[in-house]
C-alpha cells in the first residue's frame, strides 16, 4: 500500500471541490478571511455565508459521489431507487416515513413497496474557526443534526439501515497543538453516536448503524506542501471489516491501511446493512472440482434417455 504523501487525487473528489468552488472558490474565501483580519474588521457574516454556500454545494456533490458509488455495486443490484440520481438531480428528496411523516436524507436506497432500506447523512467541518484555528467548532451542531435525522427514521423505520459519514479536510489532523486533533475529536463524538446493537429497543434508535470520516485534500496551503494535494480521500470507518475499533492517533494523519477506498467502505455499508438477511448470506469455494455429483433426477454421462423420460417433470401437473 502507498504512504499518504504517494495518494493520487481522486477524480470524484476533485470534481465535488470544483462544484463546491463556482462561483467563489475555497481559495478566494481563505482571501477573504486574511483580509478580515488584517483590517480588524468584526462583521464576518458575509464571509459565514460564503462558507456557508460552499460547504452546501460541496455536500451536494459529495451526496452524488457516494449515491453514484452506490449504484455501481453488484451487492445492491437492481430493484433499487438511489437518490441523488446519476447527474445530481433529486438533491435531499423528501423519504417517506409513516402518515404525514418524512424526512430529508442525503443520500437514499429505497424500495417500492418496503421504503427506505439505507440512509446516509453526510455532515462537513469543511473550514477552520477564524479566531481558534481548529475545524471542530461546529461539530456539536452537526451531531445535533445527525441524531435527529437518524431517531426521526429509526422511530418509524426500526430496520432502515442508517449511516453518517463526516468530511474533514486532512489539515484537521493537525489542527492544534495540545489535546485531540479536530479528526480524532469527530472519531470519538461520531463513535458515541452510533454502533447500534439492537433494532428492537426504541431507546437506540438515536445511534448511527454505521460511520465514517471521509479526510480529503482541501488544497488548504499546509496541505499541499506536506505532500496531500488537492482531492486526495481516504475513508476511516469507526469499524473494520473484522468487527473492531478504529482508533484514530491523537494528532497527525491514520495509518493508512487503516483507511479505505470509498468503493470499499461503501462495500462495508452494505454488508453491514444486509448481515443476517438472506442477501447477507455467502458462499466459499467447493474444495475439490474434480469429483462432480449429478443430482439423484439427473442422467449420467453418456447415457441416452428416451422422450419420455425427459417429459416425465415431477413438478408438471399434466404428467
Amino acid at each position: 500500500m502507498p504512504t499518504w504523501s504517494e495518494l493520487t487525487p481522486d477524480p470524484s473528489m476533485v470534481q465535488a471541490l470544483d462544484q463546491a468552488d463556482d462561483p467563489t472558490s475555497r481559495a478566494a474565501i481563505r482571501n477573504e478571511l486574511v483580509r478580515l483580519q488584517s483590517s480588524g474588521a468584526s462583521n464576518f457574516s458575509a464571509l459565514r455565508e460564503l462558507r456557508k454556500r460552499w460547504s452546501e454545494q460541496f455536500a451536494r456533490a459529495c451526496a452524488t459521489m457516494v449515491a453514484n458509488g452506490l449504484r455501481i455495486l453488484p451487492e445492491v443490484g437492481t430493484g433499487f431507487h438511489i437518490t441523488p440520481d446519476a447527474s445530481g438531480g433529486n438533491q435531499e428528496a423528501f423519504t417517506p416515513l409513516g402518515y404525514k411523516k418524512g424526512k430529508r436524507i442525503d443520500v437514499v436506497v429505497s424500495r417500492e413497496l418496503v421504503g427506505l432500506q439505507i440512509g446516509v447523512s453526510l455532515k462537513g467541518l469543511n473550514f477552520r474557526d477564524g479566531e481558534g484555528g481548529n475545524f471542530d467548532k461546529n461539530l456539536t451542531g452537526r451531531l445535533y443534526e445527525l441524531r435527529d435525522e437518524v431517531s426521526t427514521v429509526h422511530d418509524y423505520l426500526p430496520r432502515a439501515f442508517m449511516a453518517g459519514l463526516f468530511f474533514v479536510p486532512t489539515a484537521a489532523c493537525f489542527d492544534k497543538v495540545s489535546g485531540p486533533s479536530s479528526f480524532a475529536h469527530t472519531v470519538a463524538q461520531l463513535r458515541s453516536r452510533s454502533g447500534r446493537l439492537d433494532p428492537s429497543l426504541p431507546a437506540q434508535n438515536w445511534k448511527c448503524d454505521f460511520a465514517a470520516v471521509g479526510l480529503y485534500g482541501s488544497g488548504e496551503p499546509e496541505e499541499v506542501q506536506s505532500g496531500l494535494p488537492r482531492g486526495v480521500v481516504r475513508y476511516f470507518p469507526l469499524v473494520d471489516a473484522e468487527g473492531r475499533i478504529s482508533r484514530p492517533p491523537r494528532r497527525g494523519l491514520p495509518v493508512l491501511d487503516s483507511t479505505m477506498s470509498l468503493d470499499e467502505l461503501l462495500r462495508l455499508l452494505v454488508s453491514q446493512a444486509v448481515r443476517g438477511t438472506a442477501a447477507g448470506i455467502s458462499f466459499a469455494e467447493a474444495a475439490d472440482d474434480s469429483v462432480v455429483l449429478l443430482p439423484a433426477n439427473a442422467a449420467a454421462p453418456g447415457v441416452d434417455v428416451g422422450d419420455d423420460a425427459l417429459d416425465d417433470d415431477p413438478l408438471d401437473p399434466n404428467t
